[in-house]
């Protein structure tokens, strides 16, 4: 058993360089929540987080704000926090497991909020998570990630890629010169976020994707080589009813964007009742899949593929949702969180473990952070592997070779900014 002795607490708040608009709301800024955990050996672990209270809780943030919102959210992981010194562990899945088993909807019934969504709780969880996964990882002087997995996941740790995808993120007021852009940099799948709001949702929504059809045709019609750019839609949950989404996809197959479609992310408001099996595009649960039993009632109603999102959720629950699906037979990927490239380093770690899409060469990470961050460079400073080849895009992959494998990408390596801050 592992037990920890100390335990801190502080945060960066990072600013973006324009409003982030997803979920008919928008984001300013982001806070990095940096926890640090000690062992009775004198071991330390560092992990880092990143506050999304716009995508864990929209409703919420609504009604606090985006600065309420996330004190909120950094007030209960302070005190999560303070929480384990004595605790002990014989793995970060264990402590993960403890940590979410909590009665949390108390805590924030009396600070005046009793509906917070579970995301909110998971996403203040996730940099203790990484930070038990670092002392765990020290303590035992471990550092390829499939080598610190369970007997039970090992199989998950042996399959090995030797690229995944960069998705780059199409928000709302994403210009069609960045578009452009992205496609030059090599990029072949764009996460299009769409449930803007407005009047008629479906019509903005139908437009926006029409149009970013036409323009990435128009860029294709200019290369020299065949090549094809695909879709990942996210509608964030935005959506009432099936007849919704199928009225956006009729107008997908009649602009002949649909066959380019290969994702349709977290289309409903609450998809509890409504089966997917019919629906003329594989669906992906992503907000909703907030534990193991979420993931397999999902796939009940025929979603065809979760997302994974460590620096939302926790690497511990991503593995066990990516465990699940692979016995299921279930497509999983990365997203993003708007991360920074340390967190980015972790969805990575992930992201080589899994099988790819059905039709698709390699698996894909959703990576936007070099897009929103005002401060993306310094960020990549603080990655204590910054400069890696594998940190660095080539074609739109992120191309991995043993070195990464061997080490984990660097994420158990010390960063000195974070852990001297």
């Amino acid at each position: 058993m592992l037990t920890i002795t100390e335990s801190n607490l502080r945060a960066d708040r990072e600013p973006l360089l324009h409003p982030f608009g997803f979920k008919g709301g928008q984001l300013t800024e982001l806070w990095q929540p940096i926890v640090t955990l000690t062992s009775e050996s004198g071991h330390k672990g560092t992990g880092v987080g990143v506050q999304s209270p716009l995508w864990s809780d929209a409703n919420l943030m609504a009604s606090l704000g985006e600065q309420g919102a996330n004190e909120l959210m950094y007030k209960f992981a302070e005190e999560t926090v303070k929480s384990l010194e004595g605790a002990s562990f014989a793995h970060p899945m264990e402590l993960f497991e403890q940590l979410y088993a909590r009665p949390s909807q108390s805590w924030f019934a009396r600070q005046g909020h009793p509906n917070v969504r579970p995301t909110y709780v998971l996403n203040a969880l996730a940099a203790v998570d990484f930070a038990a996964w670092v002392l765990y990882a020290r303590e035992r002087e471990i550092y390829r990630f499939s080598d610190l997995l369970p007997a039970e996941y090992h199989s998950l740790g042996e399959q090995k890629t030797e690229a995944v995808a960069a998705v780059p993120a199409i928000a709302y007021g994403t210009d069609d010169e960045e578009i452009t852009g992205l496609l030059e940099q090599g990029c072949t799948v764009l996460k299009i976020k769409l449930g803007s709001g407005g009047s008629d949702m479906i019509d903005w929504d139908s437009k926006r994707l029409r149009h970013i059809h036409e323009l990435t045709q128009a860029y294709l019609q200019t290369r020299p080589a065949p090549a094809e750019v695909s879709y990942y839609l996210d509608l964030n949950g935005r959506y009432a009813a099936k007849d919704d989404l199928l009225r956006l996809l009729e107008d997908a197959d009649r602009s002949g964007s649909l066959p380019s479609v290969i994702l349709v992310e977290e289309p409903f408001l609450d998809g509890r009742e409504i089966s997917v099996e019919d629906v003329p595009a594989r669906i992906a649960g992503d907000e909703s899949i907030q534990s193991e039993s979420d993931a397999r009632y999902y796939m009940d109603l025929g979603y065809g593929a979760l997302a994974l999102k460590p620096a939302a959720k926790s690497m511990s629950l991503s593995l066990k949702v990516a465990a699940l699906a692979a016995e299921r037979g279930v497509p999983c990927f990365c997203a993003d969180l708007t991360a920074n490239p340390l967190l980015v380093e972790w969805t990575r770690v992930l992201a080589a473990h899994l099988r790819p899409l059905p039709g698709m060469a390699y698996g894909l990470i959703e990576s936007n952070g070099g897009q929103n961050y005002r401060g993306w460079d310094r960020l990549v400073s603080y990655h204590p592997a910054a400069g890696a080849g594998w940190t660095r895009t080539r074609g739109g992959l992120f191309e991995l070779d043993e070195a990464f494998y061997a080490e984990s990408g660097g994420v158990f390596r010390p960063s000195s900014y974070y852990e001297n801050r």
